[in-house]
């Protein structure tokens, strides 16, 4: 009897060994699933920080764009107050439609500033860009007519 009871026992062990290697490989196989899940966590955690500072640097170039776009709206607010004209001394700039009266700098507007054009206070009636330095002759002198010669025949008497 003691036989049987040696084998039943060492039936019920290798049943339990062999139960015992398939939940090891069971064990196994979740195990390495467990890992496989890991590293693709670790890849979309990898994928959504690459994704947060791509969506930075697009915030980031939105805002440069909407302020250049309210810069250029300013601008042109500000363009509309001038009007290009050709002066009597036949220079083309623009001038302020309001007041007090003045011209800009045809040059520096196409560069997006506004330089106000200051008068020489001179004969030739030239005005000057203090941006570009560039001479624009605004409003020449009028020529006062000759000083009337008398004649010999009208001497002046004393």
């Amino acid at each position: 009897m003691g036989t049987i009871k040696d084998i039943v026992d060492l039936s019920t062990q290798l049943a339990n060994s062999v139960s015992d290697r398939k939940i090891t490989a069971d064990l196994n196989r979740i195990q390495s699933l467990t890992l496989q899940l890991q590293a693709e966590e670790a890849d979309l955690h990898e994928t959504n920080m690459k994704l947060r500072e791509e969506l930075l640097e697009v915030k980031t170039e939105n805002n440069k764009l909407a302020a250049k776009i309210d810069q250029n709206n300013s601008w042109e607010e500000q363009l509309v107050e001038y009007e290009l004209v050709t002066t009597e001394g036949r220079a083309t700039v623009y001038q302020f439609k309001g007041n007090p009266v003045h011209y800009a700098c045809p040059s520096c507007i196409s560069k997006k500033q506004i330089q106000i054009l200051q008068d020489g206070r001179n004969i030739a009636g030239s005005f000057k860009c203090p941006g570009c330095e560039v001479v624009f002759p605004v409003n020449p002198a009028k020529r006062k007519s000759p000083p009337k010669v008398r004649s010999s025949r009208n001497p002046l008497r004393y």
